[in-house]
Formats: C-alpha cells, sequence, structure tokens
C-alpha cells in the first residue's frame, strides 16, 4: 500500500507533538513528511516536499484562506 505524503501546518505545538507521535506509531495510511508553524514557514517546505495532502489550521487572519 502505498503512503500519502502529508505536511501538517499548525501554530500550536502540542497539536503537532500528538500528530507526530500518532503518526508515528500508526503510519499506515499518511506519512508526516513534515511540520510548520505558519503558513509562511511552510512555503518553502511545500515546494520541497510537494506533499499530496496539506492539514491546515487556519485562524481566519491574513490566510484564513488560499
Amino acid at each position: 500500500m502505498k503512503l500519502i505524503k502529508a505536511l501538517l501546518i499548525d501554530n500550536d505545538l502540542e497539536t503537532i507533538q500528538q500528530i507526530k507521535r500518532f503518526s508515528d506509531e500508526n503510519a499506515v495510511i499518511i506519512f508526516f513528511s513534515g511540520y510548520s508553524n505558519s503558513l509562511q514557514e511552510s512555503i518553502p517546505l511545500l515546494q520541497e516536499m510537494r506533499p499530496e495532502l496539506v492539514f491546515f489550521k487556519s485562524n481566519r487572519g491574513q490566510y484564513g484562506s488560499f
């Protein structure tokens, strides 16, 4: 089975740590190839990693949608 390469963008470090721990223990379908604290910080990661799936937590600020 092919793993889906994903990127998580969230400004809550605790959430990132919980999801990373869960994915490390249960990497069956989704493989998180990267984590980022902000959309600005994630742009180089998006370009380099080219994930198939992006989880993005919006704070309804400047980047509420894109």
